[in-house]
């Protein structure tokens, strides 16, 4: 009978925790993008944040954020999304 009280209490503990996680996640993601939004148009134009993992996002945030001429911010930049924005891109698409 206890086990099953603890195991009962224990679910519904971690229930509660889980979704408030999940919610501060969508809110740390918006806000990652809000703040890359900003600043990317200086470097970039066209592309759609909400397609970008958290990682690239991330990455691109740093590079706006870290040492490097405006050219190489931007070459980074454009590394970092590949794709059409990446040499290889230019070249053969």
């Amino acid at each position: 009978m206890k086990r099953s009280i603890l195991a009962a209490v224990a679910t519904a503990v971690a229930l509660s925790l889980s979704a408030p996680a999940y919610a501060n996640y969508d809110a740390a993601r918006a806000q990652l993008i809000r703040s890359v939004e900003r600043e990317l148009p200086r470097y970039v134009q066209g592309v759609d944040l909400s397609q970008l993992s958290n990682a690239k996002l991330a990455e691109i945030k740093a590079a706006l954020h870290g040492p490097g001429s405006r050219g190489d911010k931007q070459a980074k930049i454009k590394s970092i999304l590949g794709g059409s924005y990446s040499l290889r891109g230019l070249l053969f698409n």
